[in-house]
């Protein structure tokens, strides 16, 4: 299970790397390549997560964040399925006070009536910067 766990940050870390250098300028330095033992220090660092959810099916939520300064916000867009056909999960947010150095973050999810099972993503990232700083996914099953 632990090895499981270290390859899902490997490739979350992998992810964000790609993310990040499609948030550069096109003019800027790309930033160098992550060191895995460094993402693995930097996940046993990473930021808790309260959730709160509201949904009347059997839902999982998982979230990967790295640490990031306390005086940053940060912003989730909705969830985007990675089925086709889909309809996004817009009812999504997460938030931390950014004077309150050991609140826990909170991702708030509230789940419509009528929202077709599925697996849907989102990027948070920094609130001021749009630099990506985690992942988010939800599996929804079915009734």
């Amino acid at each position: 299970m632990e090895e499981l766990f270290q390859a899902g940050n490997r490739m979350t870390s992998l992810w964000l790397d790609a993310m990040r250098r499609l948030a550069q300028p096109s003019d800027a330095t790309p930033a160098p390549p992550s060191d895995p033992k460094t993402d693995a220090e930097s996940a046993s660092r990473s930021l808790g997560v309260a959730v709160r959810l509201k949904a009347s099916c059997p839902t999982e939520v998982w979230a990967n964040l790295a640490e990031i300064p306390a005086h940053r916000s940060l912003a989730l867009d909705a969830l985007r399925p990675v089925e086709e056909g889909l309809e996004p999960l817009k009812l999504v947010s997460i938030a931390r006070h950014p004077s309150d150095v050991g609140s826990p973050v909170v991702l708030s999810l509230e789940v419509p009536e009528g929202q077709a099972p599925g697996t849907y993503m989102g990027l948070v990232h920094d609130a001021e910067t749009r630099e990506p700083v985690g992942l988010v996914r939800v599996r929804l099953d079915g009734p």
